[in-house]
């Protein structure tokens, strides 16, 4: 309800004030805050002039709103809008989408429309919940990061999403430095604990907002960051010098100032050295606000209060005094008033009374309107409610979150440069989860990397429980501790138990102990005993992510502590890490690809399992060496029962081995200089000497230019009556009989050598044309074994599967996996399921073992010797080839319409049913017959991996080249690459 004072007196006070304008000096002209010009000018002077007294005044308050706390709240807050005409709201808690809808009606109400405020320090996600909300990083983790423009980037997108939801004042940065670790109320919302550090990070975020058209308000003036008190609860003192205050606190707020500054609020806050009255509040002392910020700094932007409901200053001023007094000593807007009718009142009654002069009315509500001007508040206002929540989370938010976590990352300890892990497939890893789920982001993400045993405990261990922990771990390499759900504040030791900081002091005499915090890094004085620590500022599942591949060495690891922690851990502490160029994971967007887009390839593999081109598959994508689409699909066989296949399957490669094992070790013999490609077979492999074999170059049968025949049929003599010849084969292994080549099935040795002869006596025609041939790269193994001495497998085992720690790679699987592991493929001339056992005819004589075939894998370790080649020749922190080499491979040999050395690429005389047409010039790889392939395009960074067993159970009619699976999902891939402005 109005006042009564109100409904009579409003006459008098308007007619009153109008004849004091006309024969007083209003004090010259206003100053022009920062975001105004003369257009600014002119319409706040028209609409000032438009106004009556009442409306003027409330303009100078910003009330609270939420958008869950119901109708009657909602009707009280649309009462004050409409009836003493507030200028502003500030919103707390609830949805976005209510707040908008809530937006929209206050806005309604108001003549001059509403200038809207939050805290939203690290974004909408500090007050709101539900659709839409993404969860920023704070302050604290920003003021880790080397790279400003990334704080820059996110303050525009924290604007971008503020403005959609119709705000247009964010009381950020938070500009005070934290140099108290018990500060209970700033803490984690600084940037850290040097002004310079603060200054540069709170003028980047600042420019961030103001690019993005919302006002930054810095907070809390003139610095709230020394103090073990919190002004919501009681008025702080801070007892230093003015010289101090001038090197310290006051340093970040006069360089925003200087920079382009548009909003202060000022906090509630005792300081003898700026005010000595007992008990006054800096935000309702005259020195603080107008002599400090307004003349001494030169501050000509709006000034706000803290909330005027805190205790801070609630505890010493009556509501309404304590308002008017904040008026009085130089703010222009009331934040959060105890009373708006109370407040309103004694204000009216101090204007008639001349206790606040009009002249500061008028600057105070034309320097709102000004802002309200450049703000675009010039007219009806309403949020578009369509499309809302998918607006706020556009990926710019989580592209911009994903890139400041990687860079927060902090290496605090590293004795020995252990991290990150360069050989963790040679050691034994434990990780266990203090307070956290099993299998989390966190270990889910190591165990990509290398085989980890997994554990989690709650957060108190008791004594008979870490016994057994310890006994368990102690023979561990290395332990990697995850602490999990923790507290950011002090008062309660960060969440951190006594028990697991004892558990983690014993742990650490027995084995290595690898600390990853994922919280406050004040917490970490609790460990500052352990010599291998990794903070990650947060535990959400980016976060975590993020710190096991710093671990791992995928990035960087380049963060700084932003505070001290302990002498052993000050501020600016920050270990180099390495960057082992592994892979990563990653949304799509994150690369520029679309997620949306990629999903087309569920449907078209759905199809491919319907029209039994295949009965399952696996695909992967990784671009900018961030694994963005990894799935599974169907079963082993068409049988419902079949087991599902899962990312871990491992399939058939077969001709994929040509380029995955041969031409790798070609590579790898060219690059250490003991093969020249210009040369002939018979220099480096004697038993072709005196063959038509002899003077094939090298280079011409890595392009299949070698006038060699296709394939050789060897597996026809070897039947009788259609079945396998007991004089060739026996069902069980013995003397003389030791090639598998099925279940139950062993060729005799001696055939071996036939098999040679019959590649060594088949004719060859001129070289020069091209022809696809197996039988090149059979002689090829045969070469590589004998120049290096040691057997094909063995020899990729050692220089490349296993130093790049790969887990399925490699020959004759049934060797190292249970059979339930492989994708079936035909039941060809051997008359049973093969199921680890290579299904070409010709590697099946070879025990499995061949240079055209025989190589299994799954899709990511195909992806991990790819990135090898995208890397320039390095994984892992290991050499393994020189760039010029995988160039020379990789790159279209003259005269070649669609072959590098080795590689197959995109046919320049358009045919191309091997490849997508969108597939650059650059691009290479090569297909399997059993229905697979994989694609490497430098011109992009991509690499594209397809899988499947699309021979079971017949490798006719191939519905998998008919229906061109591989070339169209292939396609999706590159529609999936999307040109996305860097926000």
């Amino acid at each position: 309800m109005m006042h009564t004072w109100r409904r009579t007196g409003a006459t008098a006070l308007l007619l009153w004030m109008t004849l004091v304008a006309l024969r007083a000096d209003p004090g010259g002209p206003v100053p022009m805050p920062p975001f105004s010009d003369i257009r600014a000018k002119l319409w706040a002077d028209s609409v000032y002039a438009s106004m009556n007294v009442y409306e003027r005044i409330g303009q100078l308050f910003m009330i609270r709103a939420h958008s869950d706390k119901g109708p009657e709240f909602e009707d009280d807050v649309a009462m004050l809008v409409r009836d003493y005409h507030v200028g502003g709201l500030c919103f707390f808690q609830g949805t976005a989408r209510r707040q908008a809808e809530l937006t929209n009606r206050y806005q309604g109400e108001a003549r001059i429309p509403l200038m809207v405020s939050m805290d939203a320090e690290w974004g909408l996600s500090m007050r709101l919940k539900g659709p839409g909300i993404v969860d920023m990083p704070r302050q604290i983790a920003l003021g880790a990061i080397k790279d400003d423009t990334l704080i820059y980037q996110y303050g525009r997108e924290v604007a971008r999403q503020l403005r959609r939801l119709g705000v247009q004042v964010n009381f950020a940065p938070v500009a005070d430095v934290n140099n108290n670790p018990r500060n209970p109320v700033i803490n984690f919302r600084s940037f850290g604990e040097d002004r310079e550090l603060v200054a540069a990070k709170s003028a980047a975020y600042m420019r961030g907002l103001q690019d993005g058209h919302v006002m930054a308000c810095a907070k809390h003036f003139p610095g709230h960051g020394d103090t073990d008190a919190d002004s919501h609860y009681e008025l702080p003192l801070i007892r230093h010098d003015r010289r101090r205050l001038d090197s310290i606190e006051l340093y970040p707020f006069r360089q925003l100032v200087g920079q382009g500054l548009q909003g202060v609020m000022v906090a509630h806050l005792s300081i003898p050295a700026l005010d000595s009255a007992e008990n006054r509040p800096t935000t309702l002392s005259r020195q603080t606000v107008r002599g400090l910020l307004r003349e001494e700094i030169g501050f000509e932007g709006l000034v706000f209060t803290d909330a005027m409901e805190m205790k801070g200053v609630a505890d010493h001023f009556a509501p309404g005094d304590a308002e008017l007094k904040a008026l009085e000593a130089g703010n222009d807007i009331l934040l959060l008033p105890r009373s708006v009718p109370q407040a309103f009142e004694q204000i009216c009654m101090a204007i008639q009374e001349g206790q606040y002069p009009l002249a500061e009315l008028e600057r105070s509500v034309k320097r709102i309107l000004r802002a309200k001007y450049s703000l675009g508040l010039t007219g009806p206002q309403q949020v578009e409610l369509a499309g809302l929540e998918d607006d706020l989370s556009a990926q710019p938010a989580g592209r911009i979150r994903a890139r400041i976590m990687e860079e927060a990352v902090t290496l605090v300890q590293n004795k020995d440069d252990l991290l990150p892990f360069r050989s963790p497939q040679n050691l034994r890893l434990a990780s266990i989860n203090i307070g956290g789920t099993l299998n989390n982001p966190f270990q889910k993400t190591l165990a990509q990397y290398a085989p980890v045993e997994l554990f989690h405990t709650p957060k108190e261990i008791d004594s008979t429980t870490a016994r057994a922990w310890l006994e368990q771990l102690s023979g561990a390499d290395a332990v990697i501790v995850g602490l999990f759900y923790l507290s950011p504040h002090a008062r309660n030791q960060f969440g951190i138990t006594p028990s697991t900081r004892a558990f983690l002091k014993d742990l650490s005499t027995r084995t290595r102990v690898v600390l990853a915090h994922f919280g406050n890094p004040y917490a970490l004085e609790y460990f500052d005993d352990l010599d291998w620590v990794l903070l990650a500022f947060s535990e959400d599942a980016p976060s975590q992510r993020r710190a096991a591949e710093g671990l791992m060495g995928h990035y960087l690891v380049q963060g700084r502590l932003p505070v001290t922690v302990s002498s052993r851990a000050p501020a600016g502490r920050g270990l180099p890490g390495d960057n082992l160029l592994r892979l990563g994971y990653d949304p799509p967007e994150h690369v520029g690809m679309s997620s949306d887009t990629l999903a087309q390839i569920d449907s078209i593999m759905a199809e491919m399992i319907r029209e039994k081109a295949a009965p399952g598959g696996q695909v992967l994508v990784v671009r900018h060496r961030k694994v963005v689409y990894e799935k599974a699909f169907g079963r082993q066989t068409y049988a419902p029962e079949s087991p599902e296949i899962t990312p871990a399957t491992i399939y058939d490669l077969a001709s994929v081995t040509k380029v995955t094992a041969t031409t790798l070790a070609m590579m790898k013999l060219r690059d250490e200089g003991r093969i020249k490609l210009d040369e002939d077979l018979g220099l480096y492999l004697p038993e072709v000497r005196n063959t038509n074999k002899e003077w094939m170059r090298l280079r011409d049968i890595l392009t299949h230019h070698a006038g060699l025949q296709a394939w050789i049929p060897f597996y026809v003599e070897t039947l009788e009556e259609g079945r396998p010849s007991s004089a060739i084969y026996d069902t069980i292994a013995g003397p003389g009989f030791s090639i598998p080549v099925a279940d139950r099935l062993w060729l005799r040795d001696a055939y071996r050598r036939t098999l040679i002869d019959r590649v060594l006596e088949s004719p060859r025609k001129k070289k020069g044309k091209y022809v696809y041939s197996d039988l090149g790269f059979i002689l090829l193994k045969e070469m590589i074994e004998w120049h290096t001495g040691r057997k094909f497998d063995t020899y990729l085992q050692e220089e490349f599967y296993q130093p790049l720690g790969l887990r399925t790679t490699g020959f004759r699987p049934l060797d190292r996996f249970p059979r339930e592991r492989m994708a079936p493929t035909e039941d060809y001339f051997r008359h049973q399921r093969l199921q680890g056992h290579v299904h070409d005819m010709a590697a099946a004589k070879f025990g499995g073992v061949a240079g055209h075939a025989g190589l299994f894998s799954n899709a990511h370790d195909l992806a991990v010797v790819y990135q090898m080649l995208l890397n320039g020749g390095t994984y892992g922190g290991r050499r393994f080839l020189r760039p010029e080499t995988i160039r020379e491979f990789t790159t279209r040999c003259p005269d070649c319409p669609r072959r590098a050395l080795g590689f197959d690429m995109k046919s320049l005389d358009g045919d191309n049913s091997h490849v997508s047409e969108l597939v650059s010039d650059r691009a290479f790889g090569h297909l399997g017959f059993t229905g697979t392939c994989v694609w490497v395009d430098p011109a992009h960074d991509l690499i594209f991996i397809f899988l499947s067993n699309r021979t079971y159970p017949d490798m006719e009619p191939n519905r998998l080249q008919a229906g061109r699976y591989r070339q169209r999902v292939q396609s999706v891939v590159y529609r999936a690459l999307i040109d996305q402005p860097q926000p």
